[in-house]
């Protein structure tokens, strides 16, 4: 008796579709916040920088306009820049938020916020 494999390819690839989008979207959202993580350091190195020559205002709303441009448009952003009496220092911390919808809620869930602080001392 011969078996027909007519049709195993197909059962196989929806088998396995459910295992590969899930290996894209956890790569994906790791590519993600590493970007972000990269961006918002190096972004936050400039705006102590910044803070050495200008207004800590015009600093602090330079750094969250260009933060935001790379962030989900839900996502929840702290920005805390300070001058003291011999250095700058500055934190962030970003809540990552895509939505409501399903997806959405996974990624909102394996996305916890994350904190950057860095300091710097004042040019005489």
């Amino acid at each position: 008796m011969k078996l027909s494999r007519q049709g195993q390819g197909a059962l196989e690839a929806v088998l396995c579709l459910p295992i590969l989008l899930a290996t894209a979207f956890a790569l994906g959202l790791l590519l993600y916040r590493g970007l972000i993580y990269s961006y918002s350091d190096y972004q936050l190195r400039e705006a102590l920088i910044c803070a050495d020559g200008f207004s800590i205002k015009h600093c602090e709303g330079q750094l969250k306009k260009r933060i935001k441009a790379v962030l989900l448009d839900q996502s929840k952003l702290t920005i805390d820049l300070k001058d003291r009496a011999d250095s700058f220092s500055a934190e962030i911390k970003i809540k990552f938020h895509a939505g409501d919808s399903g997806v959405s809620e996974v990624f909102n869930k394996l996305s916890p916020e994350f904190y950057l602080k860095k300091e710097t001392t004042k040019k005489l």
